[in-house]
């Protein structure tokens, strides 16, 4: 009996299905070659970037919406890499370092 049941839903499904009752989500579109080379030229124009950066420019330039981690996925898949931001403090001296040799000798 609950074979039965089974297969009747499973056909049921499946006619839902061919009816168009059940709508399955189209794929995401995807930067192609030229796309990417012109995302390329764009993230190497700036000097740093963020993910989120990175996000807002794709959706803003390609009308194409991806997450953050997808956003990671293309700009490794293109051999960029991240790391972390170096901080500068905009009241070091130039010479720093050699304020610093001078005081330890």
């Amino acid at each position: 009996m609950v074979r039965k049941q089974e297969k009747e839903i499973r056909r049921i499904i499946t006619l839902e299905e061919l009816n168009g009752v059940i709508k399955r989500g189209d794929p995401k579109p995807r930067l192609d070659n030229v796309e990417r080379a012109k995302l390329s030229r764009l993230v190497h124009e700036k000097e740093t970037w963020t993910l989120r950066d990175a996000r807002i420019m794709i959706k803003e330039q390609f009308k194409i919406e991806y997450s953050e981690m997808q956003v990671w996925r293309i700009l490794r898949s293109m051999n960029m890499h991240h790391a972390k931001p170096y901080i500068l403090d905009k009241r070091r001296p130039e010479d720093a370092e050699d304020i610093l040799k001078k005081t330890c000798i």
